[in-house]
């Protein structure tokens, strides 16, 4: 590859690592606000089950609740394993960007190798 390749090369990769990281941290402030909402329905849901104790109201929300916790747990699953893709992706990205530097900084060497030997022949 040619240094100007490998220099756009590593930009891109750059650029994908900033923009998943970005992705990363929204999907932070999601979570919050998803966790924000949850709380706010079971809390909703335990003060029906304080006012209608003994009655058909109570085992609704009780079943509520139960569905509820179930959906959380499932939805922070969720959110958790696309955390460790874009995790890995990060991951992916910094290899690709660390080769591209490597081989640019091998290609360096080299043309500079080649200028010192025609140099050295003169």
């Amino acid at each position: 590859m040619e240094k100007k390749q490998l220099q756009l090369k590593i930009e891109q990769q750059e650029e994908r690592i900033r923009e998943i990281k970005a992705k990363d941290s929204e999907s932070n402030f999601l979570i919050r606000d998803l966790q924000r909402v949850y709380k706010q329905q079971e809390a909703i849901l335990e003060e029906i089950l304080y006012y209608s104790k003994g009655t058909e109201a109570e085992y609704s929300a009780r079943r509520s609740l139960q569905q509820l916790d179930e959906e959380c747990r499932e939805a922070f699953r969720t959110f958790e394993h696309g955390k460790e893709e874009l995790s890995e992706l990060v991951n992916e990205s910094e290899r690709a960007r660390d080769q591209a530097e490597e081989d640019l900084l091998w290609l360096r060497k080299k043309e500079q190798e080649e200028k010192e030997d025609k140099d050295g022949k003169i």
